[in-house]
């Protein structure tokens, strides 16, 4: 019958405009709540790299601050070491010039007219007793060493 078509068309929900605005409604509804829900995501994501970015700054500084440190390290250590070189070339030369001179009391180098030639003699003798040892030792403490070979001088770094 022809009533009864016409009853389920108009009762179709294809033809309720209620109902299909209330669709339309649903429908933007699940879209909203989607897009609050990606942006609820980001949010997290964002704060997640913000942490990172503090953490990677706090890292950097505690970073610089040992690079700092190691350097006065290893400052301090090449400063003893160049110390410690000094003071072993002063007590060579000091027992060399205590060689020369006759020991401790340097009696050798003393003269009785008080002329400091003998003086200069003396260490000048002990100077050339060090030979090899002393220009070693100059060179060492010059940044680099030389040797000395029949006369010949090769420099090596």
């Amino acid at each position: 019958s022809v009533i009864q078509e016409r009853m389920a068309f108009y009762n179709s929900r294809k033809n309720d405009k209620a109902a299909r605005v209330r669709d339309q409604i649903n429908d933007i509804h699940e879209n909203m709540i989607q897009n609050i829900e990606s942006i609820l995501q980001r949010q997290e994501k964002i704060e997640l790299l913000v942490e990172k970015t503090e953490t990677f700054t706090n890292d950097a500084a505690h970073f610089r601050r040992q690079s700092v440190n190691l350097r006065r390290a290893v400052w301090w250590q090449n400063t003893r070491f160049i110390a410690m070189m000094i003071g072993a070339a002063l007590l060579v030369i000091l027992f060399i010039s205590m060689w020369a001179c006759g020991g401790i009391t340097f009696s050798g180098c003393r003269s009785s007219s008080s002329s400091p030639s003998a003086a200069v003699a003396h260490l000048q003798d002990a100077g050339n007793a060090l030979g090899e040892l002393g220009t070693a030792t100059a060179q060492v403490m010059a940044g680099g060493w030389r040797a000395t070979v029949n006369g010949a001088s090769k420099a090596a770094r």
